[in-house]
């Protein structure tokens, strides 16, 4: 897929780029791309990412900036209890247009998010794994 990106905005980066690394190489980081700016992913097991992600900050990007740290934990008690796997969701279904995040993202990056899917799903033992996406751009990216 390395036609143009009809769907998705200009970034600018201000400050050191994280999550947009890479960006001012080329207009989408393949898994060869990705891989030279990001490196490879290292598994984490399920009490790890949650320090980690507690440690961090780390939050969900929705209106509620729900600390990442409870849901994990949270999803592994309850599936744990129930006796049942957990699914990942990935939410790239863009419900802040005016922001474009998902669109920019998944288009530009789709494998930061794919990496953050499968490890979150490797720390919970999740075998299912499921993208919700909108667009079509965002579709094919995936």
């Amino acid at each position: 897929m390395n036609e143009a990106l009809p769907d998705v905005p200009e970034v600018r980066v201000v400050g050191l780029p994280q999550l947009t690394s890479g960006f001012d190489l080329v207009d989408r980081l393949d898994l060869q791309m990705h891989l030279k700016v990001h490196g490879p992913l290292e598994p984490l097991g399920g009490e790890q990412l949650a320090q980690l992600a507690e440690r961090i900050n780390l939050r969900g990007r929705g209106g509620a900036g729900f600390p990442f740290h409870k849901k994990l934990r949270s999803v592994a008690e309850s599936a744990i209890k129930r006796g049942v796997r957990p699914v990942v969701v990935v939410n790239g279904s863009e419900d802040e247009p005016a922001c474009r995040k998902d669109t920019v993202l998944i288009n530009r990056a789709p494998h930061l998010i794919l990496d953050g899917a499968l490890l979150c799903a490797e720390a919970m033992g999740a075998r299912t794994l499921v993208v919700g996406v909108t667009r079509e751009s965002t579709q094919r990216s995936m």
